[in-house]
């Protein structure tokens, strides 16, 4: 799992590196030289389009996704060991259904959002959609596959349901680091499969010289563990390969998810992937088509579908049970236009500066005429403003260049 986020690393950062190569041609193309005046519009451009408040993610900021590498790593290795403990896939699948209320409760608690009454009732349906699929497995059981609720079975339900806190935790903490700081969501994935891999080999390390080492073939044999999924199995050594393209892709898209809507969002999106289970396992062969369990699968899948589209708004619902989120909508678009805001200070403006939008020389007279642009004014106004006295600026740098 980690190697698969790690590799997102290599692909940011040559992505970083070809970005950069780009932008350098771009400006050595976009330079315009006439009697000393020399114009960046590019590379303001690209400068300017990112600028908001929040900080860079460098230096000791990148050890922050160590957190949620952690809670990754400690949440997997929970779910893993309860899955092992005699719980059914379905059942398992089922109990990961209910992250999407921990998240939900957690974005409350600690990112002080505040989700409207629909959206509360549309994560209890996401919940019942993935109950109902785990309830056909336990209403109308498959003869062939045995599950037993009592000692082993009841201590795999609790670390799974536990496993799901922690996993709510992380994506919270995941989403608290996005807001706060400037990133892609690509090069997030891959710190946080680094410092994972770190953790996990230094776990690893710790426990096979601890308890490994003196009873062979035990959970903590690193050495075995290492033979079985790469030397002596092919079919595990090819499932593993695909299972590490196929996670760093996931927790790439779901980071992303993250970064542009929010946690909450994204284990919604994520508990859709009980479908995909469903329909390849039976297109498989993987798993048999019951008759009797299929309408409560199919009534748990539609409910599960539907309560996702409604979260994030695919599915009109009626007005009046969005009028909580609209009035809360309407009072911040009031205090963003200076209606109700009790301070002004320079943080309501966007400050020139020159290495933003071009590079001018000593004589060029017109620069100090360029004000700040208030924030408050809407994106349409302060642009028109801008390329005005821009456009002025040119002119004057090229009246002067002929005289």
């Amino acid at each position: 799992m980690f190697i698969g986020e790690f590799l997102c690393l290599g692909v940011y950062s040559w992505a970083f590196w070809s970005d950069r190569r780009k932008a350098k041609r771009e400006v050595q193309t976009g330079v315009i030289t006439q009697g000393g005046f020399v114009q960046e519009t590019l590379l303001a451009q690209r400068e300017g389009a990112e600028d908001d408040n929040r900080k860079a993610l460098t230096g000791f900021a990148n050890l922050l996704l160590w957190i949620p590498a952690l809670l990754d790593m400690t949440g997997t290795a929970l779910m893993m060991t309860g899955f092992a403990q005699g719980v059914a896939a379905s059942v398992y699948q089922m109990l990961r259904g209910a992250v999407v209320l921990f998240i939900g409760v957690a974005s409350v608690m600690f990112l002080g959002r505040r989700l409207p009454l629909y959206k509360w009732i549309v994560l209890c349906l996401v919940f019942f959609g993935v109950l109902f699929v785990g309830l056909s497995a336990v209403l109308f059981p498959d003869p062939e596959e045995e599950m037993s609720l009592g000692g082993g079975g009841l201590f795999g339900l609790i670390l799974i349901i536990l496993a799901q806190i922690v996993a709510a935790g992380q994506n919270v903490v995941e989403e608290k680091i996005v807001s706060k700081y400037k990133a892609a969501p690509l090069k997030c994935v891959g710190l946080e499969g680094a410092f994972g891999l770190i953790s996990v080999v230094l776990f690893l390390v710790v426990f096979y010289f601890s308890f490994g080492n003196q009873r062979k073939g035990s959970m903590f044999d690193m050495i075995s563990g290492f033979r079985q999924s790469f030397v002596e199995n092919e079919t595990i050594l090819y499932t593993d390969l695909v299972l590490i393209f196929t996670i760093a892709i996931l927790n790439f898209t779901g980071m992303t998810i993250t970064y542009l809507v929010s946690a909450t969002s994204r284990a919604t999106v994520d508990t859709c992937r009980t479908i995909l289970v469903w329909v390849v396992s039976l297109g498989l062969g993987w798993e048999k088509f019951r008759a009797e369990a299929f309408p409560i699968q199919l009534v748990g899948f539609f409910v599960l579908a539907f309560g996702t589209f409604v979260f994030n708004d695919a599915v009109r619902i009626p007005k009046w049970l969005k009028r909580e989120e609209q009035e809360s909508y309407d009072q911040t678009n009031k205090i963003k236009k200076g209606g109700d805001s009790p301070q002004t200070s320079s943080k309501n403006f966007a400050p020139y500066r020159k290495s933003d939008y071009f590079t001018v020389p000593a004589n060029a007279q017109l620069c100090h005429d360029l004000q700040p642009i208030p924030i408050s004014s809407s994106d349409d106004e302060g642009s028109l403003e801008m390329e005005r006295k821009m456009e002025v600026f040119i002119k004057g740098g090229k009246q002067s260049s002929m005289d």
